[in-house]
């Protein structure tokens, strides 16, 4: 009996019974003297009811029945202090629950939603009115009787009908559909839609799954503002789209439902104006914008996922300003909407639900459910009021529990219905994936187990959260700004009974999970250096995704293949929009492609990302320097990235190579001795840099310092020198055979301008280097011996002829020529080809490691895909 309808009745039954003693009590207990001084203040308020003389009564006592509940409660407060003191305490007490029952008498009387506490507090005051001895309350223990002895007896009641309040405003609301529990929890979101509604955005839709409470939640709103004079609206428009409802624990179809926009269009007309009809639809719609216009109108459209709402948008985009459109739907409309998405019920509020629905279906089965139980109940039905309705309904049948939590099919199907169909082929694919991998998925998993461009995995995705069918939390255990997406639970049921993945598809997906498994192994082996361009460096599984697609763009530019690097940059940046090392690696290909304003922008971005990691700075410090060669921009980014890693040797040796092109050698050469007094612990690679950049900053001082001191000069040539020889001869490589080659072209300058006749150390450095220099020597190299060999004695000049004679290149045979380059594992001739002769490790007959640039070799001429090459390299 306990349904939606009894519920309101029974209230009304006995809140009139309630009523009706209070006021038999209060007629008999206002002494005559006071009659006129209690009654007189509510004369007006009855006269706009009833006038006075139809009362056909001297006495002013009749007019108690025509006076408002809250009223009975002011007077009860006066007539106080008249009876006697043993009472008063308990008057008081009936006062504050009269108090408490007077909104509860408003909502059952002027058709308002009931509260989830009415029902109790009102059968709570009955079970305790024989506490109240002094009122006999004879109307409400009769009342009590006759519900025991029939509980039919309440369907032979009426409501009264109250039609000046309720048509305060033109509306056509529904009864509510949960007066047997009263409206539960909710609060927040309550207030949330009432500021929506209240607010600026044109077109709102609640979303939520099938049962989630979208409806119930609008219309208590709606109802509640019906009663609020803050707002603005002068008429409330509901048109029900519901198609299928619950009965009997089976979900039926509904007869007679709007199916279709036309009917949408005049069932709206109809509210607004049922004297015309035999209208256009065209007519129809212009019609009723024009009342939305001239007046404010809040139409709601309630379950409109059954409609296409494409063929709507039109008619929404249209909705004049001061007017508003609300929608519940377990689809979004689009762009212009504002969504709130509606979660289940709190576990608390859950578990009272289900108490409640129990108590009245008479279920002591689920009454006596302890609350950890009736949570896993809740949980298991994920917290849907209507799934917990189903789930009574059911019982009521003789099911058990497991059973029917075992048995869902219905209920999801019903929740899910008009949802899943309506994805696109893209969103259906995703959801394909999450299924298959069972976990939640960040937007780079989804990528790049769904191959497909940012645009189109964008629109899916839209497409999913419109539907409810995915939900999102952030990931803060792991790392910052990392969102998870998971299939919702209701979500999750459909779509393993409904649209299970093939066989091929779930193959397909579990081999790119292994793939992706895998590469954060691969990224592990690697030797990572963060001063090194190529290295990246990952903090979670999302940055593993984005290193591979850097890894491959990297692997593109090498080859100018561009348009590919471009791609997998791109991917690289949709997967994971925050990470740095997108941005610094697609610095470095923009700088290969000669974009530098790309490259400018990129590396900005980068800083952005990752503002105190001092790598980066290193490169916009390296990019400032030798691209675009704006030094003054390149040290602040240096200086900066030696403040947050002041210890790092790449930074110092980076440093000391801006102040040199700053022109300030002394300083650069205090920065370069600081490094080069750890020189023995850094790598080859590292020192053959360092001893370059070192030699050569003492180089150009010295070019800078010998008109004016010769001595110095020289002075700082010498010691430019002695750090080259402070690596192994085997190591120069042709970048440390072009500084000596400007080393001794300098020093011998110096020699001519200071009239030097002793030109030894000359000689001695020729002597050393001359058969490494000769290989890169261009025709300004022996310039300046022209002038200086006119100048010293005969045997000084006759020994420097003799080093630049004996190492003269043969060019008529063809098959001899001087190593001039040197890589781990091949090397370059220097001979007759304007390209260099390349030969490969193994063609070498000796000891690769131990040839040096400069070395004289000769050879056999051969080919290869890429021309021509040395093969059978040996040395002379």
């Amino acid at each position: 009996m306990y349904n939606s309808q009894a519920a309101r009745l029974t209230l009304y039954a006995f809140i009139s019974a309630i009523e009706s003693d209070l006021r038999d009590f209060l007629t008999l207990n206002i002494v005559e003297e006071k009659e006129k001084e209690i009654l007189e203040k509510f004369i007006e308020k009855v006269e706009k009811r009833v006038r006075l003389e139809e009362i056909e009564s001297s006495s002013l006592l009749p007019i108690i029945h025509f006076l408002d509940f809250g009223d009975l409660k002011q007077i009860l407060d006066i007539i106080v202090s008249d009876l006697p003191d043993s009472y008063k305490n308990q008057i008081k007490e009936l006062s504050e629950r009269i108090e408490n029952i007077t909104p509860i008498r408003n909502r059952v009387m002027h058709s308002r939603p009931l509260n989830f506490d009415d029902f109790p507090t009102i059968i709570d005051f009955i079970e305790d009115i024989h506490k109240y001895g002094f009122v006999e309350f004879y109307n409400t223990k009769d009342t009590k009787s006759k519900i025991m002895q029939d509980p039919s007896y309440i369907y032979g009641l009426k409501l009264p009908s109250h039609e000046n309040y309720q048509n305060a405003i033109l509306n056509n609301l529904p009864q509510p559909e949960f007066d047997d529990t009263g409206f539960v929890g909710r609060n927040i979101d309550k207030k949330n839609i009432k500021e929506l509604i209240l607010g600026h955005y044109p077109v709102i839709s609640v979303v939520g799954d099938g049962g989630i409470g979208k409806t119930a939640l609008v219309l208590n709103s709606l109802y509640e503002l019906l009663d609020d004079s803050a707002h603005q609206y002068e008429g409330i428009i509901w048109v029900s789209l519901k198609t299928r409802t619950l009965n009997n624990g089976e979900f039926i179809n509904i007869q007679s439902t709007i199916t279709n926009t036309v009917d949408i269009y005049k069932e709206i007309y109809n509210v607004l104006d049922s004297t015309t009809s035999n209208q256009d639809l065209d007519n129809i719609i212009t019609n009723i914008i024009e009342y939305m216009a001239n007046f404010n109108i809040l139409l709601v459209l309630d379950n409109l996922e059954t409609i296409n709402t494409s063929s709507i948008r039109e008619f929404l985009i249209k909705i004049p300003k001061n007017s508003k459109v609300i929608t519940t739907s377990r689809i979004g409309i689009g762009e212009f909407e504002h969504r709130y998405n509606l979660q289940g019920l709190t576990d608390k509020e859950s578990n009272y639900y289900l108490r409640r629905l129990a108590q009245n279906n008479k279920l002591n089965i689920l009454s006596k459910v302890p609350e950890k139980k009736l949570s896993e109940i809740a949980s298991n039905l994920y917290f849907n009021p209507l799934a917990m309705k189903w789930f009574v309904a059911n019982m009521l049948k003789g099911e058990s529990i497991e059973s029917i939590l075992k048995h869902k099919d219905d209920l999801t199907e019903y929740c899910m219905s008009n949802v899943y169909n309506k994805l696109s082929e893209d969103a259906k694919k995703i959801l394909e994936i999450m299924l298959i991998s069972n976990k939640e998925c960040s937007n780079a998993e989804l990528t790049y187990l769904f191959n497909i461009d940012s645009l189109r995995y964008g629109k899916a995705m839209n497409d999913l959260f419109a539907t409810n069918m995915v939900n999102m939390k952030n990931d803060n255990k792991k790392v910052e700004n990392r969102t998870l997406f998971f299939i919702t639970d209701f979500a999750r049921e459909y779509l393993k009974k409904h649209c299970k993945p093939s066989n091929k598809s779930f193959i397909s997906i579990q081999k790119k999970m292994r793939t992706l498994k895998g590469l954060s192994e691969n990224l592990q082996n690697e030797e990572n250096d963060p001063y090194r361009i190529e290295s990246i460096f990952i903090n979670h599984s999302d940055e593993e995704i984005s290193a591979s697609y850097l890894k491959k763009a990297l692997t593109f530019a090498n080859k100018s293949e561009f348009e590919s690097a471009e791609e997998y940059i791109e991917k690289a940046r949709n997967a994971t929009p925050d990470f740095f090392e997108v941005y610094k690696i697609s610095a470095f290909i923009s700088v290969l492609q000669n974009d530098y304003y790309a490259a400018e922008l990129a590396y900005q971005t980068a800083i952005e990302c990752k503002p105190d990691y001092p790598p980066i700075y290193f490169f916009y410090a390296g990019f400032k320097l030798m691209t675009i060669e704006n030094f003054d921009e390149a040290y602040d980014a240096i200086t900066f990235a030696e403040k947050l890693d002041p210890k790092n040797n790449r930074i110092k040796m980076h440093k000391g190579r801006i102040l040199k092109q700053l022109g300030e050698y002394s300083e650069a050469e205090k920065v370069f001795n600081e490094v080069l007094e750890n020189l023995e612990n850094l790598d080859i690679r590292t020192k053959k840099e360092l001893v370059d950049q070192a030699s050569d900053n003492l180089k150009r001082w010295a070019d800078m310092t010998r008109n004016e001191n010769g001595e110095l000069a020289e002075s700082l040539i010498k010691k430019s020198i002695n750090i080259l020889e402070r690596i192994d001869e085997a190591h120069f490589d042709t970048k440390i055979v072009i500084t000596i080659s400007k080393i001794i072209k300098t020093l011998t300058y110096i020699y001519i301008e200071m009239n030097k006749n002793d030109v030894s150390y000359l000689i001695e450095l020729l002597e050393k280097y001359y058969s490494k220099v000769r290989v890169i020597e261009d025709k300004n190299f022996r310039r300046p011996f022209e002038s200086l060999l006119a100048k010293i004695d005969l045997n000084q000049r006759e020994d420097i002829t003799k080093i630049f004679s004996s190492n003269v290149v043969n060019h008529t045979i063809k098959e001899q020529g001087f190593i001039i380059s040197l890589m781990p594992t091949y090397g370059f001739i220097k001979n007759f080809s304007p390209n260099n002769l390349f030969f490969y490790w193994n063609d070498f007959e000796g000891d690769f490691s131990k040839l040096a640039i400069g070395d004289k070799v000769q050879f056999t001429i051969g080919s290869s895909e890429k021309g021509l090459c040395a093969k059978k390299v040996t040395l002379v």
